[in-house]
């Protein structure tokens, strides 16, 4: 069958991801992020997995070598495709002449030595060797598992020390590569580390290491990871921090979940000391990793007493600590329960002002924008304006006639009579009582200055002064009732409203809208300045995290 136009040439991989991908000369890792994510929405990983498989690893190939600022032939990938030339893969030794008649040398390669010899005398030979080819050391590699296999490292020992000798050969690279992405035995991964860095330079080392420290973190005995950590940093020569920089900021996004305390602070801080060699191109996952540490110091209160926010948090931990599939699957599974079920959003975030909601939210809008990259098709409609105003006025004038005609309103409404009557006995009887209070001083001046045979009506002078400061305490009286107790009454009725009424109608609104939080928000406030709205409705709406995340959730549900 043959394949759509628009279909990828398979026969690209592994030799050629950036034709593959179809990326300009130039590109960036956003490129081959919107490349990588159109691929992945048609060939999903559950109806193609060996697709996906091929797919993933033609993008770690390119986004490692962007990360690090290499070309894609000179980045270790987990499939190698390189050869060594014949000269250099010969290995060849000197042996006798099968005739027996001539004394010439006969040149016999490693493989019929192999064959037709003792392996050991042959790994003994070549192991003697001072000048030694790329081929040389890997085929000690391959015999050392069955001469001198040791601990079970002397295969890697032999790669490594063929690096040390050819440090920029892409064989060795490819091949340490590849052994130490699929290390049988995850309990040598410490050792492994600590003697890559003794025989690999730093500007190489963290790419060809990278899948091994995230294995390493995934084993949940962070102490291995710190031990290994401080014992290659002492092996470093310190002249070349980018990469370790670079390294540094993707790698915290998973050791953040298990790391110590101090082992954090001592790596933000060495992030803050080198923040000027710090590539440009990472400023947004520095950004991320700001918003997932804030997240990181509240998590345990975000989590405590609610089983869908403790979903929430292990989801986001499967997406930045596991491998892509079930860091996207934990994820999705969130949000499909989520979007099945407004209330189960309703519930996790019903503490309007929870200070560890917007910590959480921070992280998981970026995650789920960067998941439903992958998994859902963008709109093809635009938004509607036209349509979508009158909808929204029509929501808010549908909240105040609930309102009005429940029996929060009839509350609200008696209540906000009883306030109007102390309010006016208020300023009436302040009035009243500094205007008598006035008229008696007033009289008690009056006799007395009339004793002394002078004539004016400070009765009336007091009268009105007396009623000029009870209207001004009876203005600062009502104020007073307002603030302390009318304006407290108000929000908790507001706020109740909010759960019983308010919410549940914006909720049911967003289920069939599919606006974004941004133009939902916006639309909303439009409205709501115009007095529509009840007064609570716009802040309480504010401060529900609900709703973005009840959005973001309706996404993946399209």
């Amino acid at each position: 069958m043959t394949e759509a136009p628009d279909d990828p040439d398979w026969s690209l991989l592994p030799r050629d991801p950036v034709r593959f991908f179809r990326l300009p000369p130039e590109y960036d890792r956003r490129d081959l992020k919107r490349s990588y994510n159109q691929l992945l929405r048609r060939f999903k990983p559950e109806r193609f997995p060996q697709e996906f498989q091929r797919i993933r690893a033609a993008y770690e190939q390119l986004e490692n070598a962007l990360r690090y600022g290499q070309s894609p032939e000179d980045t270790p990938t987990t499939a190698p495709s390189f050869s060594w030339d014949a000269p250099t893969a010969s290995a060849a030794f000197a042996g006798t002449a099968a005739s027996g008649r001539s004394s010439t040398p006969a040149v016999v390669t490693l493989k019929e030595r192999i064959r037709t010899g003792s392996v050991t005398q042959t790994y003994r030979e070549l192991e003697a060797r001072e000048d030694k080819s790329p081929y040389d050391y890997y085929a000690l590699a391959v015999m050392s598992d069955a001469v001198d296999r040791q601990d079970g490292l002397q295969f890697a020992r032999w790669l490594l020390k063929g690096v040390a000798a050819h440090p920029r050969d892409v064989g060795l690279l490819h091949l340490i590569n590849a052994y130490l992405n699929n290390l049988a035995q995850p309990d040598q991964a410490e050792q492994l580390l600590v003697e890559c860095s003794q025989f690999i330079d730093e500007q190489m080392f963290f790419p060809i290491t990278d899948t091994l420290w995230r294995e390493l973190l995934r084993a949940e005995n962070f102490c291995h990871f710190r031990s290994a950590w401080e014992k290659c940093n002492r092996n470093f020569k310190g002249i070349q921090v980018s990469n370790r920089l670079i390294f540094l900021v993707y790698i915290l996004k998973q050791a953040i979940w298990v790391a110590d305390k101090d082992w954090i602070a001592e790596a933000f801080e060495y992030l803050e000391q080198n923040y000027d060699n710090i590539p440009s191109h990472l400023e947004y996952d520095l950004e991320v990793l700001a918003r997932l540490r804030m997240y990181i110091l509240v998590r345990e209160a975000f989590v405590l007493g609610n089983e869908t926010r403790h979903r929430l948090d292990q989801a986001m931990r499967d997406y930045f600590c596991e491998d892509q599939l079930r860091g996207d699957q934990s994820v999705l599974a969130c949000q499909i329960l989520l979007a099945q079920d407004a209330n189960t959003a309703a519930d996790a975030f019903g503490e309007l002002g929870n200070e560890t909601y917007s910590p959480f939210y921070a992280v998981w809008a970026w995650v789920s924008y960067d998941v439903g990259e992958r998994h859902v098709e963008p709109p093809k409609e635009t938004l509607d304006e036209q349509l979508w105003h009158p909808r929204i006025q029509l929501l808010i004038n549908d909240v105040v006639g609930q309102t009005y005609l429940s029996r929060l309103g009839a509350s609200e409404a008696g209540n906000r009579i009883w306030y109007r009557t102390i309010q006016t006995i208020t300023l009436v009887g302040s009035s009243f009582i500094c205007c008598a209070v006035g008229v008696l001083l007033g009289a008690g001046v009056d006799n007395v200055v009339r004793g002394m045979g002078k004539n004016f009506d400070w009765i009336a002078l007091g009268g009105l002064l007396g009623m000029i400061i009870g209207i001004a305490l009876g203005f600062w009286g009502c104020h007073l009732i307002t603030k302390r107790y009318w304006e407290p009454i108000e929000r908790r009725h507001g706020l109740q409203c909010y759960h019983e009424l308010w919410r549940p109608a914006l909720l049911s609104f967003l289920a069939r809208s599919h606006l974004s939080y941004q133009t939902f928000m916006s639309y909303l406030q439009s409205y709501a300045n115009v007095n529509q709205a009840p007064k609570w409705l716009m802040s309480y709406a504010e401060q529900d995290y609900a709703l973005p995340v009840f959005i973001s959730a309706h996404r993946f549900m399209v």
